[in-house]
């Protein structure tokens, strides 16, 4: 399994939301977009991705590397600007999921090279397989974060009720809510 790397290609324009902080860390519903990244793929970030003018803001309250990526072969990048991130166009290994109309990466699962190649240029490497999304997948303006907004908060709901299913045993007696 590819590791998660989540990352904030710079090229939403968010004004003052995105001053002290990378666009995957905007709230966009019940959680970050960050979270609910780690939640569709069911993975913890194991590094994180940001301008460089976010790079000490995010390491100071990072436990994973910043700007720099972890041990491992294999990495699925994805993009923080992804407000409700779906596993089911997860690319296959060596490929990339584009935003047909504006060439954006949504993700990719690159190999060590590849994967740094596009974080540090962000563009999509030569020796990656493109694959386009027909739809606009990622934010770029604020009014796009409420364009996604109910739908994210349904998908929240929907992840913590899944998450809290097992959580009460079965030995024990429930009474009202």
């Amino acid at each position: 399994m590819p590791q998660l790397v989540i990352f904030d290609d710079g090229r939403g324009d968010f004004g003052p939301m995105t001053d002290l902080r990378p666009a995957y860390d905007i709230r966009s519903g019940r959680l970050t977009t960050a979270e609910r990244i780690a939640v569709a793929w069911q993975q913890p970030p194991a590094a994180f991705a940001v301008p460089a003018h976010l790079e000490n803001v995010v390491a100071e309250r990072s436990a994973v590397p910043v700007n720099a990526l972890p041990d491992g072969d294999e990495f699925l990048l994805v993009n923080g600007r992804w407000t409700l991130p779906d596993a089911s166009l997860e690319p296959d290994a060596g490929s990339v999921v584009v935003e047909a109309e504006t060439g954006d990466v949504i993700a990719a699962r690159l190999e060590r090279a590849d994967a740094q190649s596009l974080l540090d240029t962000g563009r999509r490497p030569a020796s990656a397989n493109a694959v386009s999304a027909e739809s606009a997948l990622l934010a770029a303006r604020p009014w796009h974060v409420l364009r996604d907004v109910a739908e994210a908060i349904a998908r929240d709901i929907r992840a913590a009720d899944e998450a809290a299913a097992g959580a009460i045993p079965d030995s024990a007696a429930v009474m009202g809510d």
